[in-house]
C-alpha cells in the first residue's frame, strides 16, 4: 500500500515538474462594466483566466493554441432590463496594456499590475435579452462592427443602441480591466492558486442549461456571440 503511494506521489511530482516546463504563459484580468440607469450607475465584474500555449508542434504550423475560462457579466439594471458583457477577445489585456499602439506578447502581461480604461474599440460586445429564457431575443446595444473600406482596409462602425432599445436614461459608462493574481500553473487550472475565475452565469441565464449546443452549431449572428457567455476548458 505504501508503495502504490510512493509510486502516485512521484508520478505526480514528475508531471507537475513536466507541466511547469512547459511554456505556458498566463494572465488574469478583472473586467469592470459600468451602466447608467434611471436609478444611478450599475456595475458588474468578471475575474477571466487566459491560457496561452506556445508550443510548437512536430508539424508546420500546429502547435500551441489558447484557452479562456470565465463568464460574461450579467447586469440586471431593473424593470425586466438586463444587459450582459460578453466575454472579450483573449488578447484583450495583451492590447489594453500595450504601448505606443503595439500589444504585448504573452510573457510581458503577467510581470505587469494596475488598472486601464479600455478605449471603445476594446470594450466587450454588450447585449440583452428581452426574455433570458429565450435567446432568440438577443439584442446587441453596444459593440462595434468591421466594414471593409478598400483599399485601406477595414474601419470600425459604433453600435450604441441603448437608449433605442432599453429607452431613455439608459447609457454605457465605462469599462476597466485590472490585471490580478493569475496563480501558478497548472495549480490554478484547478483553482488553487490565483483569484478565482468568475463562475455562475448559467444560474443568471437559464436558457443556457438548454440551449448551450444548440447555440455552438447555429451560424447566425446569434450562434456567434452567445457562446461568448462562457468559455470553458473542457
Amino acid at each position: 500500500m505504501k508503495k502504490a503511494a510512493l509510486i502516485f506521489a512521484l508520478c505526480g511530482l514528475v508531471a507537475l515538474l513536466w507541466a511547469s516546463a512547459v511554456k505556458t504563459p498566463h494572465h488574469a484580468y478583472r473586467l469592470t462594466v459600468s451602466v447608467e440607469t434611471p436609478q444611478g450607475v450599475k456595475s458588474g465584474t468578471s475575474v477571466v483566466h487566459v491560457f496561452m500555449d506556445t508550443r510548437k508542434g512536430l508539424l508546420p504550423n500546429t502547435g500551441g493554441g489558447t484557452a479562456i475560462w470565465g463568464d460574461a457579466i450579467v447586469l440586471d439594471l431593473g424593470d425586466g432590463k438586463n444587459v450582459v458583457a460578453l466575454l472579450a477577445p483573449d488578447d484583450i489585456a495583451l492590447k489594453a496594456f500595450g504601448r505606443a499602439g503595439r500589444s504585448l506578447m504573452p510573457d510581458e502581461v503577467k510581470s505587469l499590475t494596475g488598472e486601464v480604461v479600455l478605449n471603445r474599440v476594446l470594450v466587450p460586445t454588450v447585449v440583452t435579452f428581452p426574455d433570458l429564457n429565450d435567446p432568440a431575443g438577443a439584442t446587441i446595444v453596444y459593440g462595434v462592427r468591421w466594414r471593409d473600406t478598400p483599399p485601406q482596409g477595414v474601419a470600425p462602425d459604433y453600435i450604441d443602441d441603448f437608449r433605442a432599445v432599453l429607452g431613455v436614461g439608459y447609457g454605457f459608462r465605462s469599462a476597466t480591466i485590472e490585471l490580478v493574481p493569475g496563480g501558478i500553473w497548472p495549480l490554478n487550472l484547478v483553482g488553487l492558486t490565483g483569484l478565482p475565475v468568475t463562475r455562475g452565469v448559467e444560474k443568471r441565464i437559464p436558457f443556457l442549461a438548454s440551449h448551450r449546443e444548440q447555440l455552438y452549431r447555429q451560424s447566425s449572428q446569434l450562434g456567434r456571440y452567445v457562446p461568448m457567455l462562457g468559455h470553458f476548458v473542457r
